[in-house]
């Protein structure tokens, strides 16, 4: 079950890490917790035309797929697959589409969201010293077509089947975490600190967005 909730972000963000950090799990997944959503901030140069403006948004938050194959029904809201342009294309409504089988999910077309953009400013900035995994569960954690349904088995590779419980495990604490309730400013402090100098640790000190 997960909470609808009327805080900040935020605070989505530090219930995520802290899950994590609760578990025992490492401290690049910690920080990765707290950082996952910051993709949103597209918003801040967005525009209607595209979906990124605060307006709109539908380029921005939700599960995302696959373009350039067959939409999976697993999809929410599946009744809408039929309005996109790939569903009157012939090569874009089969299993691979226009995809090599076995080719992976980074040599596909995934529709844009928070997710690819995080994970490109991530890529391009220099100085950021989080893992390969780290970058991988902020690309694809909202692809739940995949990670969740099992859809793309044919296009996925093996490195794709090697994260994918990585990918489960963090969406464990993404989804499940959210609750309606503040954090006391003493708990704020300690997390600052904390997540700090993690940031520190895996991030350079400006990033380019």
């Amino acid at each position: 079950f997960c909470a609808a909730v009327t805080l900040p972000n935020i605070v989505h963000a530090f219930q995520t890490a802290e899950s994590l950090r609760a578990r025992g799990e490492p401290d690049w997944l910690q920080l990765t917790g707290l950082i996952h959503d910051l993709g949103k901030m597209i918003f801040l140069r967005g525009c209607d035309e595209d979906g990124t403006s605060q307006a709109e948004q539908w380029s921005i938050v939700g599960d995302t797929w696959l373009v350039g194959c067959r939409m999976p029904e697993e999809l929410v809201f599946p009744e809408f697959n039929a309005l996109s342009p790939d569903a009157a294309h012939p090569e874009r409504t089969t299993e691979t589409g226009i995809y090599a089988p076995g080719c992976g999910l980074d040599a596909a077309f995934c529709a844009f969201g928070h997710d690819e953009y995080l994970y490109e400013v991530l890529r391009q900035n220099d100085g950021v010293k989080l893992p390969e995994e780290a970058l991988y569960v902020i690309r694809y954690h909202s692809l739940y077509p995949w990670h969740d349904a099992c859809c793309y088995a044919a296009i996925e590779s093996d490195r794709d089947r090697a994260m994918k419980p990585l990918v489960r495990r963090f969406n464990e604490h993404d989804l499940y975490t959210k609750r309606d309730t503040p954090f006391s400013e003493a708990e704020l402090a300690e997390m600052r600190t904390y997540y700090g100098a993690l940031m520190d640790k895996y991030l350079p000190p400006v990033l380019a967005w």
